[in-house]
């Protein structure tokens, strides 16, 4: 199968069992070519592990500076 449309229509061919095996060895394909591991990938972009722990960093140290100003 050499094109996108054989594939697709190889897979409108097989039975929901035959699908599921499919949906995971391209999801094992997936993990094995990404090198970082997307929670949101849409129309808005990618967040990824990185970009979580970024984030919580900054709403701790904002949380910490917050106590410090009210002592």
């Amino acid at each position: 199968m050499s094109t996108l449309a054989e594939i697709e229509a190889a897979i409108d061919a097989l039975p929901p069992e035959d699908l599921r095996v499919v949906l995971r060895h391209a999801q094992s394909r997936m993990s094995r070519v990404t090198s970082q591991r997307y929670f949101y990938d849409d129309a808005h972009g990618r967040i990824n592990e990185a970009d979580l722990v970024a984030e919580a960093d900054a709403a701790f140290l904002a949380y910490d500076s917050d106590e410090e100003r009210a002592k």
